[in-house]
């Protein structure tokens, strides 16, 4: 006849702990570790981490710099078509930009003007593109150059060509041993050159940023 177990009792308090009739614990089951781990999270998207997107950004930047560093500036002609213009020296819009006329008539009151101006090209130096020739009402002629000699144009192909120029004009005497310089410089002969023997009240342009176009 076996051993009557007695019951549990239900006043126990929790956590008491409850004997057999021959002094043994009851066998508790042991947690299983691997079935109760936690899943891991389903992968996400992969994040690029900001330190790429910025070097991806700024790479991109240069290569839209490197393409467009050489693009032709737009202007408008007369009929109001677009026209592509060359730039040099810095950076300008054809925007703003006054006639010869206009600027003749600003500097009637003034020694120099600072502005904007869009004329035709005469000739420009032949030896290095140094300056340039633009034609004036009347048939007069003003010399362009650059400033600090920062920038050239083509030696030659100006001939008949638009230009807007940015810079100040200004009416000054320029001496003989100047004009004969710019003289040879334009291919002219010895006889021609020797001919230049008085100064002459002429206008200038100081020029920071030229377009240039058909």
């Amino acid at each position: 006849m076996g051993v009557a177990r007695p019951l549990p009792d239900a006043a126990a308090p929790a956590g008491a702990v409850m004997h057999l009739t021959d002094g043994s614990l009851p066998h508790r089951k042991e947690p299983d570790l691997y079935t109760q781990r936690p899943k891991p999270p389903a992968p996400g998207p992969r994040r690029t981490p900001m330190k790429n997107l910025y070097t991806l950004s700024l790479a991109a930047a240069l290569m839209l710099g490197a393409a467009t560093a050489h693009a032709q500036t737009p202007a408008r002609n007369a009929s109001g078509a677009p026209v592509p213009m060359e730039s040099y020296g810095k950076a300008i819009t054809p925007d703003g930009a006054i006639g010869a006329h206009d600027l003749l008539d600003r500097m009637k009151s003034s020694e120099s003007v600072t502005a904007k101006v869009a004329v035709e090209v005469l000739t420009s130096c032949a030896k290095k593109g140094c300056w340039m020739d633009v034609a004036l009402p009347n048939g007069e002629v003003m010399k362009v150059r650059f400033v600090d000699y920062g920038f050239f144009v083509p030696t030659e192909g100006l001939t008949g060509k638009r230009a807007i120029m940015q810079g100040v004009a200004t009416k000054e005497v320029i001496d003989v041993a100047t004009l004969r310089h710019y003289a040879e410089d334009a291919g002219k002969g010895k006889e021609e050159i020797e001919k230049i023997t008085e100064p002459k009240i002429a206008y200038t342009f100081l020029a920071d940023g030229v377009l240039i176009g058909d």
